[in-house]
């Protein structure tokens, strides 16, 4: 299971331009990822604090002898992490033999809308395509995560609501009532006729995979959406800076995910239907006589329309 920057969260100092820097994990990483995934899953309202998986996502070191995991910084702080599980792995939940799949994609709250969660789905699709015989990609999330699906569907994924399950279908000791399911299992296919994911080309050389350390990655900031508001004498509070640097960053992946279908061989358009406008010569033809336009007319005076006055005096 996933989760990805949700609305809440403090806003970055006032000026900050950070980069994201995605590495493999250190031991001495394990406390502060421990920690950042407990505040993602708990923080986020995705499980009750207490909840007995709340030390399945303490056990850092458990998941990372079994699989890879990878870690965000951001201004030097480890701030996100994401675990790789491809079919036949230990951890793997949902993949088959040509998926590649994550989980535990975290990222702490105070990190939030830093274009944190974006970096490391970006590492996660290098390491993809650079692993032979994959197609896809595959993940499982809750369904209260309703945040992280709008990300996914904006960058190409799509739901497959056939392979949702549940708990209790890997866990048969676990009661219906207490089953936290169904969980939600989507899937972006990594299809050289695809003509980007990410904003890069799938099949072409810069398409290869790349470092993702370092990467820094283009995001509507709160900043700037402070500048636009004070251009257009919009006052706006903290939180809808907040909430509003969010929601631009979401649009601007739709726009990505459009450019998949909009290819070099489809033509610019400023209209969806096509527009004609329709000339014809300035001949003079026959006009109504003034009796003929007043014949109709319900009151006339003087050779004039006569309507009620609306204003005082004559």
């Amino acid at each position: 299971m996933s989760t990805v920057d949700s609305a809440a969260g403090a806003a970055p100092s006032a000026g900050a331009r950070s980069r994201v820097v995605v590495r493999a994990l250190a031991e001495s990483d394990h406390e502060a990822v421990a920690e950042l995934t407990v505040a993602s899953y708990v923080g986020g309202g995705h499980i009750p604090a207490g909840d007995a998986y709340e030390a399945v996502l303490r056990d850092v070191a458990g998941r990372a002898a079994r699989a890879e995991v990878l870690v965000a910084e951001l201004d030097g702080e480890v701030v996100g992490s994401v675990v790789l599980t491809p079919h036949g792995t230990a951890m793997s939940e949902t993949a088959r033999a040509d998926e590649y799949e994550f989980r535990m994609l975290a990222v702490h709250p105070r990190a939030h809308r830093r274009g944190v969660a974006r970096a490391l789905l970006r590492a996660v699709l290098d390491r993809a395509r650079a692993a032979e015989g994959v197609r896809a990609v595959a993940l499982t999330t809750m369904p209260s995560m309703r945040h992280a699906h709008r990300m996914y569907e904006a960058l190409g994924f799509e739901r497959v609501p056939e392979r949702d399950w549940w708990l209790r279908d890997v866990l048969p000791e676990v009661e219906p009532a207490e089953d936290p399911g169904p969980f939600l299992v989507y899937r972006l296919t990594l299809d050289p006729a695809d003509v980007t994911v990410l904003g890069r080309t799938v099949d072409s050389p810069e398409s290869r995979p790349i470092p993702s350390q370092g990467a820094e990655l283009a995001e509507i900031t709160r900043e700037q959406v402070a500048h636009l508001a004070s251009l257009a004498h919009i006052r706006m509070s903290e939180t809808e800076l907040e909430t509003l640097s969010g929601e631009l960053g979401l649009i601007l992946d739709s726009v990505s995910a459009v450019q998949k279908v909009a290819g070099a061989d489809v033509e610019p358009t400023s209209h969806p239907i096509a527009l004609h406008n329709v000339f014809r010569e300035d001949v003079p033809a026959g006009m109504l006589t003034q009796e003929q336009a007043l014949d109709q007319a319900p009151d006339a005076e003087d050779g004039q329309f006569k309507v009620p006055a609306i204003l005082d005096g004559e």
